[in-house]
């Protein structure tokens, strides 16, 4: 059974985590173009488009941390994988390019899909243009990046638990990193503690079957992809010296969430109530390595071309992104564990701005 369920673990997250990556796949290369409008535009279009990503991504990653405010027994331990599921707001799955004033000159609707939005191809373009004897000259011009459809957001979780002295249980996450082949690499670990403050209160001690608990975790999910922006892919002229080399670019993507809880549990031979609340916060980094081409206009003949002075810096992006979530978000939990043995079975629900649902099972030696 044991070896089941991690054979089970390890291709649900696979297989999800992939499934996660080769939508977003897509959309990277086009983030990739952002860039050739310039830093300040690409920095907040990004942010815009990844806000649902970060606050649903992030809101799995401090869900699924507990079943129970009982803390195990000395080296007692338990192995558990659970589906954690955002729920992204409506109003986060869309978002207005002339509230983000920005350089370029907006073809379409101004309403576009953020990352959880639905996919509508083409339906805006951002241009830029310079002058030219006098006249306006288009420079480039790029659809903003579509939305994936994932307005719920999956996050399988492979965590151990295990008993320290003074009623502490240590819980360890881990997903090793690994290639989505060409979609990039994808890797998540996490660590947290819980620990039972029932024996530091009088009276209520004594109470049996009644738990309660502080738990607090650190999760991090890190994703790395290739991108490939070269000067003919916006129809400019490479006029680069060897000191430019656009091979080297890169898409590098983290999202790291803290949560810490009040646990509660009544513990029931065969089931267990449980709830919680608390707080957590999730922030991401985003940065984009390598050199990418900015074009300019050649003043003899009016053509694009790009050259070392228009490319834009070395490794240009590199910003923490905190979504549209409050920095310190509340959240109320509640859930129901089933007893059979060694074999849990546990069902929770997170409400929070992005509320969460969990489904889990676990193999426990308490």
């Amino acid at each position: 059974m044991k070896k089941l369920l991690v054979k089970f673990s390890f291709v649900l997250c696979f297989g999800l985590l992939s499934l996660i990556a080769s939508k977003s796949n897509a959309q990277i290369d086009i983030m990739g173009r952002l860039l050739t409008g310039g830093i300040d535009d690409a920095e907040k279009i990004s942010q815009a488009y990844l806000n649902p990503f970060i606050d649903g991504f992030g809101a799995n990653l401090n869900a699924g941390w507990y079943n129970t405010a009982k803390p195990h027994s000395l080296f007692g331990f338990d192995l558990t994988v659970s589906l954690n599921t955002s729920i992204v707001p409506s109003v986060a799955r869309s978002y207005n390019l002339s509230d983000l004033n920005l350089d370029a000159t907006v073809i379409g609707d101004d309403v576009v899909p953020t990352f959880s939005g639905v996919p509508d191809s083409d339906r805006s373009h951002l241009a830029y243009y310079m002058e030219y004897n006098g006249n306006p000259v288009e420079l480039t011009k790029y659809r903003v990046p579509n939305g994936v459809g994932l307005a719920y957001i999956p996050a399988p979780m492979i965590q151990a638990g295990i008993g320290m002295p003074f009623d502490t249980d240590l819980i360890f996450r881990y997903t090793p990193e690994f290639n989505l082949g060409n979609t990039g690499k994808i890797g998540l670990y996490g660590f947290g503690i819980k620990h039972s403050i029932k024996q530091w209160i009088p009276v209520f001690e004594k109470l049996p079957l009644i738990n309660l608990s502080i738990q607090g975790g650190y999760t991090k999910f890190h994703t790395s992809s290739g991108i490939d922006i070269k000067p003919v892919d916006i129809d400019a002229s490479d006029r680069t010296t060897d000191a430019v080399n656009f091979s080297d670019q890169k898409f590098l993507f983290d999202v790291s969430s803290i949560t810490a809880n009040l646990v509660a549990s009544v513990d029931i031979p065969f089931f267990v109530v449980y709830g919680a609340v608390g707080f957590a916060t999730n922030t991401a980094n985003l940065r984009m390595l390598g050199y990418y081409p900015i074009p300019t206009l050649d003043m003899t003949d009016g053509s694009r071309i790009v050259t070392d002075e228009s490319v834009v810096r070395k490794d240009p992006i590199d910003f923490v992104v905190v979504g549209d979530a409050n920095k310190y978000e509340p959240k109320y939990n509640l859930g129901l564990k089933f007893k059979m043995g060694l074999f849990h079975l546990y069902f929770d629900y997170t409400y929070a701005h992005y509320s969460v649902a969990t489904a889990g099972m676990a193999l426990s030696f308490r």
